[in-house]
């Protein structure tokens, strides 16, 4: 069970709320993960916002035994977990084997708990952070770099008033982010809420649509799938644009891992019918 359930974000708003002052994030794009570790008795949990163990991450337990030992509690931290090369497979990879995952990398972003904290609720992000950086740099972020273990950044902080989403989106993808993360300095960590002291901004309307199939692929891609069939909302949508050959011919070859899944599709729009116009994969989440 996971000691700390993750916030999550919400949508950008119409208009910030006055008198607030963020934290710019990148958004990454990766499997939200859930890290526990204890140094007294020398274990680490990692697990998905819905409480599934992650057993790829293996070779990241000795550095987050380090930053646990560092601290002397048992320590909850609430991060990315990212793969080196395509995304989608490397991902997948992430989910489906049990063992150690040589392209596993983690991006740590808060510290939801730690053992001892009378109220962990109480603790402002502006204080969180500035734990972070701290445990980073005395446990030594090189080091834990190599490890694969990274903290992200926070490229600034703005008044609600300075906000403007549509250039600091445009900064973002230009940059290679997913979007940003706009995060209250002084918020609190609200497990499993759903708040507005977390805006994300995306390039785009997303759809989380469950895997039915696939549709086979002809000429170069035969052998392989041709598209990801989804159900969205009752209607079938044949994704093809997002697929890369190696997701074409894992789908093909071993669809019962994919089925079932919740794939995020993004498209230019509706269709009256309720489909989607030029869908795109945006990624699996191997975590539902």
């Amino acid at each position: 069970m996971l000691p700390i359930k993750p916030m999550l974000a919400s949508s950008c708003p119409a208009e910030f709320k006055a008198g607030k002052t963020w934290a710019v994030e990148p958004k990454l794009d990766g499997i939200r993960v859930m890290v526990t570790a204890n140094p007294s008795q020398g274990w680490v949990t990692y697990e998905t916002r819905n409480g599934n163990a992650i057993t790829s991450l293996g070779k990241l337990t000795p550095a987050l035994l380090r930053i646990a030992k560092h601290l002397g509690h048992t320590v909850c931290l609430d991060c990315e977990a990212l793969a080196m090369g395509d995304f989608f497979t490397g991902i997948g990879e992430l989910m489906k084997k049990a063992g150690e995952a040589d392209l596993a990398r983690l991006a740590v972003f808060d510290v939801p708990m730690v053992e001892g904290w009378t109220d962990c609720e109480a603790m402002t992000y502006e204080a969180r952070r500035l734990l972070l950086q701290t445990l980073f740099e005395e446990v030594g972020t090189d080091g834990l770099a190599a490890d694969g273990i990274r903290l992200v950044p926070v490229f600034e902080t703005l008044d609600s008033e300075a906000i403007d989403p549509e250039t600091l989106l445009g900064t973002a993808i230009g940059l290679g982010w997913e979007g940003v993360m706009l995060k209250d300095v002084h918020s609190t960590y609200s497990p499993g809420k759903r708040t507005k002291a977390w805006i994300k901004l995306k390039n785009c309307e997303t759809y989380d649509c469950t895997i039915i199939g696939f549709s086979p692929g002809k000429g170069r891609y035969d052998g392989a799938a041709g598209a990801m069939l989804v159900n969205h909302k009752g209607t079938m949508v044949a994704v093809g644009s997002g697929l890369d050959d190696a997701l074409r011919v894992d789908l093909y070859d071993n669809p019962a891992l994919y089925i079932g899944k919740v794939a995020e599709v993004a498209c230019q729009q509706l269709t009256p019918s309720g489909s989607m116009r030029h869908p795109v994969l945006v990624c699996i989440r191997w975590d539902n």
